[in-house]
């Protein structure tokens, strides 16, 4: 499983996109009709260049097994950037100051 931002979807694959995440398993030995979690992060700082670009996840069979895709999961989670953390401790000794 790829996941990539930007580019475009062309007969089914994914072009000029910028590979930003990968998971990989394998089926091998794996008891027939049970489920496997696959997992993959990206996680995008303040200045990152792909934010605000599409993205496209691509699953790819490498085998001659079919999987099955179900509860897929995206989850946003906003990470502050060094200069709000900044001001937040700033701003939190301030009011401790001013309670003194």
């Amino acid at each position: 499983m790829k996941m990539f931002a930007g580019g475009s979807i062309e007969n089914g694959a994914v072009v000029g996109g910028t590979l930003i995440a990968q998971a990989l398993y394998d089926e091998t030995g794996r008891p027939e009709h049970t489920w496997e979690t696959v997992t993959m992060e990206y996680v995008a700082g303040a200045n990152d260049p792909h934010l605000g670009k599409f993205l496209f996840i691509s699953l790819e069979q490498t085998g001659t097994e079919t999987a099955l895709i179900d509860n897929l999961q995206f989850d946003a989670n906003p990470v502050p950037e060094p200069a709000t953390l900044g001001l937040l401790a700033l701003g939190g000794l301030l009011v401790k100051r001013r309670r003194k």
